[in-house]
């Protein structure tokens, strides 16, 4: 994989798994049901709620309307029956309590009827202060002495302690008791009606089937008490709703609704004990079923979905990392199955396919190779001839053996058909030898400088390589003022955490042409195309050795240079395979450029 390949997948998106997006729908799926039973079960409880509230705001009102009623009844009884009556008024003119009593007859009666049709009615009393006359009406017959003692004692106080008459109801406290009371007086002779709002709370069940508690407040004051105002204080009320809320005491649960009497407010409790624990338990049910049903699927999912794509990835990820013999398992289900199955035989058919393209190109390049290596140029045999027929003429035999024998060494290395790759030491041997070869019958003789590494005479480039580029400078980078100057450096690199090879050929001539300087580094097609090909087939070889990785850069300093820059370990990656540029030409017209 090159390096744009591993940073295009670096910086490629991470995308969520199908297998999580199937997960997750599962349980989208359950989450709606279970947000819809939750608002159901809540819809259902207020409903509840709502209907108890509504039956027992329903009792309350009637209980209201019949105290309102009874206390219309006994305003009425007093400024009809008494206040408006001629014989009230002459009782409250007569001096003597027999003569008052017999003139209040009629209204005796009418106050026993009172007392008997209104249930909430106490106490009717007759009173005259200053000649110490009473006679009361109690409500109940089978009333205690303490309980007259008591209403005969409030009436007297309210007598007493009253700064207005005939307003209205009053509530009165006496003794920590409250009393509604209402009262005309004609002189000195009053006519009271009672209400012990105690009383009434504690016979609510008995006189009006009540099955709730009833008190009475007035604003935040509680006037009378029942179980559920124990202790009470308002941070126990709760879930205030239009028309009722609750309150919670002594470890219960109260519904409560109130409604307005006169100045008071009456407030109806009962205990709230209905049992909604089996809508918990639904609920407590159906998350279980919910996270059940996502285990199965899960499960499920898992072997018949997960494990079989898992697999499948796992192996195509193999395939991808360049072990081509593995191939996707089985053992999914039948849809899994036929995608392993055909998979497979795609594999399999490319596999062949590989192999046959292999064995065809490795014969073409083989060919082509052979041929390459046999351009061998004619001008440069021509000339060692040449020079040879000089130096026998003049009777030279030492130096015509010599380059006939440094002649026969080159030709014995170049047509080597058998080795890819040769250990630098060596090709820089032969191109010692070709120097002395180009020197011979020159007036200035070339130089070779070389600094090489230790260690770096046995690494392995491509044969002739280093050659093409001394012959393109023997050819290109003569000068006639001065001898041929080549500096060969070899050594190894660090960059990104990685070792590198790095090889320069360069010489003191004139350099590259500008226009081919700029197809060297950046179009090497083109400088194909236009004969330069032995400069083109030199990169083509050493990527051929090394990989793509493999980078030759071209400039001028002072003359031509050619780097190399060769990752270390990549010997022979891309050997005997096909690559897409094909090797052009390694012999002798390789060094026309």
């Amino acid at each position: 994989m090159t390096q744009n390949q591993t940073s295009d997948t670096t910086n490629k998106p991470r995308r969520i798994s199908v297998k999580w997006k199937l997960l997750a729908m599962v349980l989208l799926i359950q989450i709606p049901f279970c947000v819809l039973f939750l608002l159901s079960q809540r819809s259902a409880m207020e409903q509840i709620e709502g209907q108890m509230a509504k039956s027992q705001a329903d009792a309350l009102n009637v209980f209201a309307a019949s105290i309102q009623d009874q206390m219309t009844k006994a305003s009425e009884f007093l400024f009809v029956n008494c206040w408006s009556e001629k014989s009230f008024m002459d009782a409250a003119a007569a001096e003597e309590r027999e003569r008052a009593a017999e003139l209040l007859e009629l209204q005796y009666k009418q106050a026993q009827d009172l007392t008997d049709s209104a249930k909430s009615i106490g106490a009717v009393v007759f009173l005259n202060p200053e000649y110490d006359f009473e006679i009361p009406v109690i409500s109940w017959e089978d009333d205690t002495e303490e309980r007259r003692e008591r209403l005969m004692s409030a009436a007297r106080t309210i007598c007493e302690e009253t700064d207005s008459l005939n307003t209205g109801w009053d509530l009165y406290l006496l003794d920590d008791r409250p009393y509604l009371a209402r009262m005309c007086c004609r002189e000195s002779l009053y006519g009271v009606v009672l209400m012990d709002l105690a009383d009434i709370s504690s016979s609510v069940r008995v006189d009006y089937g009540l099955t709730s508690s009833v008190i009475f407040k007035k604003g935040n004051q509680l006037l009378t008490s029942a179980l559920w105002t124990r202790g009470y204080n308002g941070s126990m009320k709760y879930k205030e709703k239009d028309g009722y809320y609750f309150v919670k005491n002594n470890n219960r649960q109260y519904l409560i609704t109130e409604k307005t009497l006169a100045t008071l407010t009456v407030a109806s409790a009962s205990d709230f004990l209905y049992d909604a624990g089996w809508l918990y338990t639904i609920t407590w049910l159906w998350a279980a079923v919910a996270l059940g049903s996502f285990g199965v699927a899960y499960l499920y999912l898992r072997g018949t979905f997960f494990k079989p794509l898992n697999g499948l990835v796992h192996a195509m990820e193999q395939i991808r990392g360049g072990d081509t013999r593995l191939r996707a398992p089985r053992g999914g289900n039948r849809e899994f199955d036929h995608i392993s199955d055909t998979f497979n035989e795609m594999l399999d058919v490319l596999e062949q396919w590989k192999i046959s393209t292999y064995e065809s190109r490795l014969a073409a390049r083989k060919s082509q190779m052979d041929a390459l290596r046999l351009q061998i140029r004619r001008h440069f045999f021509l000339n060692c001839l040449k020079n040879i027929y000089a130096l026998a003429s003049s009777g030279e035999v030492e130096a015509v053996k010599k380059v006939i024998l440094l002649l026969s060494t080159n030709l014995r290395y170049t047509l080597d058909f058998h080795k890819d790759a040769v250990d630098l030491g060596t090709e820089l041997k032969m191109c010692g030898d070709y120097l002395k070869l180009q020197s011979v019958g020159q007036e200035h003789e070339a130089e070779l400088a070389l600094s090489v590494e230790e260690g770096m005479e046995s690494f392995k480039i491509p044969p002739v390589s280093i050659l093409t580029i001394l012959e393109n400078s023997c050819k290109y980078g003569s000068r006639q003022a001065g001898p041929l100057k080549v500096a060969v450096t070899a050594g190894k690199r660090k960059m990104d955490g990685r070792e590198y090879a790095h090889i320069a050929i360069s010489d003191n001539g004139n350099g590259f042409p500008p226009e081919l300087l700029e197809k060297l580094n950046n179009d090497m097609d083109s400088v194909w195309k236009e004969g330069h090909v032995g400069l083109a087939n030199t990169i083509v070889r050493l990527r051929m050795l090394y990989g793509q990785e493999c980078q030759a850069l071209f400039s001028n300093r002072k003359g031509a240079r050619v780097e190399w820059i060769i990752p270390v370990g990549a010997f022979g990656k891309d050997q005997g395979i096909g690559t897409e540029t094909e090797e052009r030409s390694a012999g002798d017209e390789a060094f026309d450029c």
